[in-house]
């Protein structure tokens, strides 16, 4: 972790050093910069003016970072940033091995509105990459709620900000009508359906119609813990609801759709590990199409398994307006 722990902003024309941060000598020192970031970073235009306003980044020591871009300004005023959520080692010297959760992945992000509030919706899956076969970490998939969504927050703000922990978040994991108070910073699904047995998030989630959609692998009985070689195991698709991690269709296909359980919340793809799931929207194969011909149902795909996500096509009305513009 001594390496691949700070953060560059080049200029990608001249390649000129705007911006860093590290845990000392940059523009930006951040004690707790002491975790590789193996992750894209998330970059966010907020305002749609085509310059990046917001950065999210996670390290391997279980940390979600926030940045906010002041465009325009120098280096020593450019950015301010911190620890948001600390949910798995860090800061411990040596935490427990079931607790030292590891972000391979970048967070996905999504505006989210209701009739309560509004908040921008952060998802993320821990998982050690470089042991897939590994047992021993309980792993989690993570939905934090940033509430200051367009606010841009000061080197102040964020040292006196206390990170969300994992105990500040409403485990959703036993309960299918979970509710999350207004103001909550969010949720959190153990991987244990069945016990710990080593399942992990290993790749980006996707977020569209409210509905997350994630992968999850889980080594096969065959595996040896902490094995790094390719072995094969169970893979799941989750698509669960953006609010509160309820189960939206009948993925096991037992019961009654209006009586979801815990098992609906997934169902099982077979083969190594999986990828991100994707989405697709389908053009109509008839360019004469009419009505409900001209909006194929859309997929959500896994690899080379495709299924339906459990919502049509049909188009949506959409209104715009212009300030000062009547």
């Amino acid at each position: 972790d001594n390496a691949g722990n700070a953060i560059y902003v080049v200029d990608s024309v001249s390649g000129e050093l705007l911006w860093h941060a590290s845990s000392a000598n940059a523009d930006r020192n951040l004690t707790g910069m002491q975790y590789s970031f193996p992750a894209d970073l998330k970059v966010v235009d907020l305002d749609g003016d085509n310059f990046a306003d917001r950065i999210y980044a996670a390290d391997m020591g279980g940390q979600i970072w926030r940045f906010d871009i002041f465009n325009g300004e120098p280096a020593s005023s450019l950015m301010t940033g911190g620890i948001i959520a600390q949910l798995g080692g860090a800061p411990a010297a040596e935490p427990d091995v079931a607790d030292n959760r590891r972000f391979y992945y970048a967070p996905d992000i999504a505006m989210v509105s209701d009739d309560n509030n509004s908040f921008l919706h952060l998802g993320i899956g821990s998982g050690h990459r470089a042991h897939p076969n590994g047992t021993a970490n309980h792993d989690r998939y993570y939905a934090l709620r940033d509430y200051d969504a367009f606010g841009a927050r000061t080197r102040a703000d964020y040292n006196t900000a206390t990170p969300v922990s994992d105990a500040d978040l409403v485990d959703i994991s036993d309960d299918v009508a979970a509710v999350i108070p207004i103001g909550s910073p969010g949720w959190r699904l153990e991987l244990r359906d069945g016990g710990w047995q080593g399942e992990k998030v290993l790749a980006e989630a996707r977020t569209f119609d409210n509905r997350i959609f994630l992968t999850t692998f889980t080594p096969g009985a065959a595996a040896t813990a902490n094995d790094c070689e390719p072995a094969l195991g169970t893979n799941r698709l989750y698509v669960l609801d953006i609010f509160n991690g309820a189960p939206v269709n009948n993925l096991d296909g037992i019961g009654d759709d209006q009586e979801l359980t815990l098992t609906d919340r997934y169902r099982e793809i077979p083969g190594s590990i999986a990828t991100e799931p994707v989405l697709l929207f389908p053009s109509p194969d008839d360019p004469n199409c009419v009505g409900d011909q001209c909006s194929p149902l859309p997929l959500v795909c896994v690899d080379l398994f495709c299924f339906s996500p459990g919502f049509g096509n049909d188009p949506v009305r959409t209104f715009w307006s212009q300030e000062g513009v009547r």
